[in-house]
């Protein structure tokens, strides 16, 4: 509807933007929509969806997990979660359990049903509202709530809700206006002896009159249809019991260990008894069951030890398995009235044959159970029906016929008849249930009713005897188990009617040699052929597209198995232990191989697996030790598998490779150095887990995602390269690299997964790029060298334990995105001194910072609604503490054993100090074991205070107790220093026995003129009106603190206006007369005990000796990650240029001048300040990157060639700056088409740790051919006249070394004519 008025709202709008803004309402809509199931809070009540439906839904109510509700609570009708508004329609079960400070509970007309225990042990509610529209109470909802009335009503008194077990009188009538007993109504009222049921009653709960021990009689009028379980549950001293004729369902229990009952009458209403309802009635000896009743439930009258006789009808229809167990007193055969169904055939019985009489149409369920004797059985040729375990353990029973006319074998019918050797299964029979032939360990052979279209589960599961059985052509499903552990089953056909064979079907069949699966079948469970040890050869029909989980799982025979083209799935473990299979040829179709598939395939020697394959699971080929070292796919695309027995130490993946899958390198601790091509674009996951001798990897520009585990246990891993076209990073991919120093995430990255860097214990920087928006469970935990993390501005969840045990981290910035932060996601980092938890976070959950023992202060802000149990458990520095007002729940155990907690100011919000127990010599409540605790302001809100909350807390001497405080738990205060309690107000409820707990010199103040205070009225302790004296509320603190840190101490006191004196180690400090002290900026030499005294008109007190320790400070140096150099830069003062806010000097490692190798390095600096006194050296740490250098080239570009000459040295004659090798393209010898041409040369260096691969290129014009070139002479006056053209004139004296002569030009050359010797010319071009 909302979208219709939206899109009639901007009618006038083209139909392009109506769209997208209807669209984006929707959109926003379901973002915050809840479904079915989920859970939201909301007012400090959890909710969990029941239904919804467009704008409306229903709810169940119930308390929120970290807020124990206490005073009077109003459960909503209503509340709104996004777009939608739920009605309250429940009351969870357990919802309001244990919630001992409540005392006044209203619950809201839309409210139909209250869940078992809702209310349990509310030891303090003495008033609830329930209305008249609730129709359903379940059982123990108001369990131990002492304080409610003795019989309590619904608001227009319609329920009986409750009737305590605290009422002394023996006989109770209920009045007329109740339509509704709810559950557990009466349950335990021991002392009833007569109790009447009304016309008016329509409806009973469960567990109403349970465990009344002395009601001796009952009338269930006919107004009552319905009834719930256990209504009567051990009434051992009920006699009798009428049923009315309105009631048609007995549930089940009904009347369990009613011993005395030996009057039963049941209403013609009735037409089912349900499970157990008679269940060890031992005193009833007859029953008529009335011939409405059509359903009897299992075990419904078992252990009706005395019954001897029992009238059932013969429009029964249904009898359960068990229903006369342990009834040794009724005949040994037993009829229903007109002998149509045989009830029961007894195992007392001796005789070693039974014909049924013909006029049986049904045998009852376990009717002839544990007959051990019968070892022949006649059916009758008018039975229909044979129910659920009918022969079920009649182990000698050798041979049965069954007729035509039965249709309906039922559940384990002949289950375990050991003996029976053939079963021959009518035509007429169209139901068979599971397991009715199951553990028939002779039946040899059987023969299956044509009209069976099924065979159920475990059918004839564990029959070892089993050689053959012939399938009907009407079978389309063979279900689970079917002939699993059939040992002798040596063959079998499946029909084409099959189309599904289940879950483990022939599993154990280890006789079986062959099978071939029907192109008919297009499912095969998991597991089918398990266990099927001597099996051999297995054909898989066309239509078959999953190879499931184990399908051949320890087939240790199977040597041959075809697998169709229509397969795309083989899962995990399909072929696990296949030792006898040597080869395997996967079709085309696949493209998923799951975890295992082949693990243990020992003979494997071949197997072919196509490039179309996208994912391969981890261990694939586990085991296979005979298949090649190294094994790819049919065109080398997927490289599957690089065997851990290979010794070499480098390895270079060939180009065609595009697919690394999963486990490939698995184990290959041999391994320093893979080098992966620029092809591939997919990694598996394992893929590399365990190299654990793998130095550095570069990951190829074009994957875009690393599967998780990818490098998990690649221990020696110290610098990795992943290029920015990853967008995603699996969970656990470095997990256990513990040599990983440091990490740059690409920037499409969006989630930190799971375990990402889970135990990288060398880690010491990681940088996260901006697009991240969740830090996932365990993704840095363990990583104890972090120093320090910067979480960027897009996060918004940091997930469980995600730096926990990170005991290097000493700070973090979260940013304001940070909505989130989930349990224990600080825990355990014990160097973190401290953190700032941003106003977007409004919970802190439980364990989040417990174990931070370094952590000495910490601000809640007062957006945070919620501190859970153990938030700050064994932060032993943590000196004090603030809730604000916004806090309302307090977890248990939150500041427990936070030993130097000296003061805690509780806000106004907070309702509960939730308590705990004691184990051994340990406490556990909310601040036990703060032994130094001396400070406790406790807000105005609250009512509670729990046992043991400051159990331990053996400085506490006093403490304020506010007039909100209705409730103090035993052992609140066990083992604390207590001499005075000032209450506020009237004095709270103490249990009974806590003032054991507490220090038997205890005085207790109150103001004067508050009632409830007399003497010893409280506990037993002395009571006393509040002294003017002058006494301190409030000890001055220890407190350590750095040198240059400003430093207060305060006290607060009782009285107006006193003299303050504060002392330095005894001695008056001069000037220091207030109620605070301050030192602005603290040196070591302030280091002492500092005391106040207060002095009044009425006398003096002098406060406890707050110690306080003055700490050299630490320099605060600033070194950021200098930018990457390249090799051959020697480091200089852009690089070293550490800085800090003190004289002083820095000294570097390494130092300036140092020319480091390529890699990542680790930089080092120590301060030494010039005051030494106050201040300590200082050290700080800087990542530096040095790139490898790339050699310089020099490449003149070459002269003009004619078309014709080849590349030689005079083109190809590149130089570099550093050793190494060129290669040419196009190489020498190569003939150039006539144009202009591109050369390049690529140079590899010698040095590959320092230099990259360089490349140059250069222009060669190829002319076309010119005229081949001529030369002539004559001799003339002496002289040798040369003419020549087409090149240049060259001279040699021995035909191999030729030189050009010297001013031959214009085509013309003269020279004397030598006197001997010989000199050649030629033409060059």
């Amino acid at each position: 509807m909302k979208k219709n008025i939206i899109l009639h709202s901007l009618s006038v709008l083209k139909l392009g933007l109506m769209t997208a803004i209807a669209l984006a309402f929707l959109l926003s809509a379901n973002q915050s929509r809840a479904a079915v199931g989920d859970t939201f809070t909301d007012d400090n009540f959890t909710y969990t969806v029941l239904t919804e439906e467009g704008t409306a839904g229903t709810v169940s109510a119930s308390q929120q997990s970290e807020s124990v509700p206490s005073g009077a609570v109003t459960i909503p009708d209503a509340v709104n979660q996004g777009p939608v508004t739920y009605s309250v329609t429940e009351i969870g079960n357990s919802s309001f359990q244990n919630c001992i400070g409540l005392t006044r509970i209203i619950i809201p007309d839309s409210v139909t049903i209250i869940g078992s225990y809702a209310f349990e042990n509310c030891s303090s509610l003495s008033s609830v509202a329930i209305p008249d529209s609730v129709t359903r109470i379940e059982h123990g909802v108001f369990n131990r709530c002492e304080q409610l009335p003795p019989i309590l009503f619904s608001t227009g008194r319609k329920i009986l809700v409750r009737y305590s077990n605290t009422n002394v009188a023996t006989e109770y009538s209920i009045p007329n206006t109740v339509t509704y007993i709810a559950g557990s109504a009466f349950q335990k009222c021991i002392g009833l002896t007569s109790i009447i049921i009304p016309d008016s009653v329509t409806s009973m709960g469960d567990f109403v009159f349970a465990e009344c021990s002395s009601l001796s009689s009952i009338t269930i009028p006919d107004s009552v249809t319905n009834m719930g379980d256990y209504v009567f549950y051990a009434c051992s001293s009920l006699k009798s019991a009428v049923i009315g004729h309105g009631l048609n369902n007995i549930g089940v229990w009904t009347f369990y260990s009613c011993n005395s009952l030996t009057s039963l009458v049941l209403g013609d209403g009735v037409t089912r008894i349900g499970d157990n309802a008679f269940y060890y009635c031992s005193g009833l000896t007859s029953i008529t069951i009335p011939d409405s009743v059509t359903e009897i439930g299992e075990g419904a009258f078992s252990y009706c030890e005395s019954l001897t006789s029992i009238t059932i009808p013969d429009g029964v229809t249904s009898i359960g398995q068990g229903v006369f167990n342990g009834c040794e007193q009724i005949p040994p055969i037993l009829f229903s009235t007109g002998k149509k169904i045989l009830v029961r055939y007894s195992d007392t019985n001796v005789a070693t044959e039974y014909s049924i009489p013909n006029t049986v149409t049904y045998i009852a369920s376990s009717a002839f159970q544990f007959c051990d004797n019968l070892t022949s059985i006649t059916i009758p040729d008018g039975l229909t029906k044979i129910g659920n375990g009918a022969f079920n353990e009649c182990s000698s029973l050798s041979s049965i016929s069954i007729p035509d006319s039965v249709n309906h074998i039922g559940d384990n019918a002949f289950g375990n008849c050991r003996a029976l050797t053939g079963v021959t299964i009518p035509d007429s029979v169209t139901e068979i249930g599971r397991y009715a032939f199951s553990g028939c360990s002779s039946l040899k052979g059987i023969t299956i009713s044509s009209g069976i279209t099924s065979l159920t589960e475990g059918l004839f599961s564990y029959c070892v005897s089993l050689k053959g059985v012939t399938i009907p052509d009407n079978v389309t499903r063979i279900e689970n188990r079917v002939f699993s552990d059939c040992r002798s089953l040596t063959t079998i056909m499946i029909p084409d009617s099959v189309t599904s064979i289940g879950d483990n079907t022939f599993a154990g069949c280890n006789s079986l040699t062959s099978i071939t699966i029907p192109d008919s079948v297009t499912e095969i469970g998991e597991g089918a052929f398990y266990g099927c040890s001597l099996l051999t050869s297995a054909v898989i029909g066309n239509s078959v597209t999953c190879i499931e989980f184990g399908l051949f799982y320890n087939c240790i025979g199977l040597t041959s198995v075809t697998i169709p083209d229509s397969v795309t799935q083989i899962r995990n473990n399909a072929f696990y232990g296949c030792s006898s299979l040597t080869s395997i040829t996967i079709p085309d179709s696949v493209t998923e191989i799951g975890e295992g598939a082949f693990s243990y395939c020992e003979s494997l020697t071949s197997i072919t697996i196509p490039d179309g394959v996208t994912s391969i699971g981890r261990g694939v080929f586990d085991g296979c030790e005979q298949l090649p070292p190294i094994l790819f796919s049919t065109g080398e695309k997927i490289l599957l598998l690089y065997s851990s027995k290979n010794v070499a130490t480098e390895y270079s993946i060939p180009n065609t490779v595009t697919y690394i899958a999963s486990s490939a390198f698995g184990n290959c601790s041999n391994l320093t150095s893979i080098t992966i091509p620029a092809n591939v674009t997919s990694i598996g996951s394992y893929a590399f887990e365990n190299c654990s001798s793998l130095v550095s990897m570069t990951i190829p520009n074009k994957v875009t995602a690393i599967e998780d585990y990818t490098f998990k246990g690649c221990s020696s891993l110290t610098g990795i390269t992943i290029p920015n076209s990853v967008i995603r990073i699996g969970e656990g991919v470095f997990q256990s690299c513990s040599s990983l120093v440091s990490i740059t995430i690409p920037n499409g990255v969006t989630e930190i997964r799971h375990a990402l860097f889970y135990n990288c214990s060398s880690l010491t920087s990681a940088k996260i790029p901006d697009s991240v928006t969740r830090i996932s469970t365990f993704s840095f935990s363990g990583c104890s060298s972090l120093p320090n993390i910067n979480i960027p501005d897009k996060v918004i969840s940091i997930d469980s334990h995600a730096f926990a045990d990170c005991s290097g981290l000493s700070s973090i910035n979260i940013p304001d995105s940070v909505t989130i932060i989930e349990n224990n996601a600080f825990s355990n980092c014990s160097g973190l001194t401290s953190i700032t938890i941003p106003e977007s976070v409004t919970i802190l959950e439980n364990n989040v910072f417990s174990g931070c023992s370094s952590l000495a202060s910490f601000t809640i802000s007062d957006k945070v609604t919620s501190i859970g149990s153990y938030a700050f458990e064994n932060c032993s520095s943590l000196s004090s503490i603030t809730i604000p007002d916004s806090v309302t729940a307090l977890g248990f155990f939150a500041f427990r054993n936070c030993s130097s907690l000296e003061k805690v100011v509780i806000g106004n919000g907070v309702r509960d100090i939730p308590g705990g127990f004691q184990s051994g010599e340990d406490y556990y409540g909310c601040f036990s074991g703060c032994t130094n605790l001396l400070n406790v302001v406790i807000g105005n809100s609250v009512t509670h205070i729990g046992s043991y909350a400051f159990a331990g807390c053996s400085s506490l001497s006093s403490i304020i107790i506010p007039a909100s405080v209705t409730h103090i738990s035993g052992h609140a205060f066990l083992g604390t220093s207590l001499y005075g309690l000032l209450f506020m107000g009237e004095p709270p409820y103490l249990e009974p026995n806590s003032e054991t707990s507490l220090p038997d010199d205890l005085v207790l103040y109150y103001i004067e003129g508050i009632p409830g205070w007399v003497p010893f009225t409280w506990g037993g302790f002395s009571v006393e009106t509040w002294l003017p004296d002058p006494w301190i509320l409030e000890q001055p603190l220890d407190q350590s603190v750095t040198a240059g840190e400003r430093v207060t101490f305060n006290v607060s006191v009782n009285i107006w206006s006193p003299l303050y004196q504060w002392f330095k180690d005894g001695v008056a400090i001069e000037g220091a007369r207030a109620a605070s002290y301050t030192i602005q900026a603290a040196k070591v030499s302030d280091s002492g005990r500092y005391s106040l005294r207060v002095t009044s008109e009425s006398g003096s007190v002098t406060s406890r000796d707050a110690i306080l320790t003055v700490n050299k400070g630490t320099p605060a140096l600033v070194w950021e990650n200098p930018q990457p150099i390249v090799y051959g830069t020697a480091l200089s003062e852009t690089e070293l240029n550490a800085a800090t806010d003190m004289p002083g000097a820095f000294m570097y490692q390494p130092w300036i001048g140092t020319k480091l190798p390529a890699g990542t390095h680790i930089l080092g600096v120590t301060f030494l300040p010039l005051d030494s006194i106050n201040y300590g050296m200082g050290f700080s740490t800087a990542i530096l990157i040095v790139e490898k250098a790339t050699p310089e080239i020099t490449w003149v570009t070459p002269a003009a060639i004619n078309y014709g000459t080849a590349l030689n040295g005079n083109q190809l004659n590149a130089s570099a700056d550093v050793e190494g090798t060129a290669s040419y393209n196009p190489g020498p010898g190569t003939l150039l088409e006539v144009g202009t041409h591109t050369l390049s040369v690529t140079f590899t260096p010698e040095d590959t740790a320092n230099y990259d691969v360089a490349s140059a290129q250069v222009e060669l014009v190829v002319q076309e051919e010119s005229e081949p070139p001529a030369l002539s002479f004559e001799v003339k006056e002496g002289k040798l006249i040369l003419t020549f053209s087409g090149g240049k004139l060259e001279a040699s004296n021995d035909l191999i070394h030729w030189n050009p002569v010297e001013g031959a030009l214009g085509g013309t050359y003269e020279v004397e004519l030598p006197a001997t010797g010989k000199t050649f010319y030629r033409v060059a071009q």
